[in-house]
């Protein structure tokens, strides 16, 4: 993922923390993702083996995606935060948003995964 692209999902972020929209912090993330709040878990790619774990396992219960994206520190930036490995988007619409980027990314074309808001299923 080109710095731009990067700085673009981590724009998204700033944005939804502003906007009441995601949690950040083990505690928080973990707490969204068993109230049922969560709708994507973004990790940081330096995270510990031990957190990777930890939210890969929640992710899964969860029943939600998970991607990694820069590092703690640039996390935490983009948040106005301290350094943080693990925020949860908590709106369908913003999840939708950083998945679209960041499937551009991968693949080179639009969305190949769509996030349904928990409140019109």
């Amino acid at each position: 993922m080109s710095g731009q692209e990067v700085e673009g999902v981590l724009h998204l972020l700033g944005l939804a923390r502003r906007s009441g929209r995601l949690v950040s912090g083990d505690r928080a993330v973990l707490a969204a993702c068993t109230a049922g709040q969560a709708r994507l878990l973004l990790l940081a790619e330096d995270a510990s083996p031990n957190t990777r774990r930890r939210f890969e396992t929640a992710a899964e219960r969860a029943g939600i995606p998970l991607r990694y994206l820069a590092d703690r520190i640039r996390l935490g930036e983009a948040l106005g935060q301290s350094p943080r490995a693990v925020v949860a988007l908590t709106d369908a619409g913003f999840a939708n948003a950083v998945l679209d980027r960041l499937s551009r990314r991968r693949r080179g074309r639009g969305r190949t995964e769509t996030i349904q808001d928990r409140g019109q299923e």
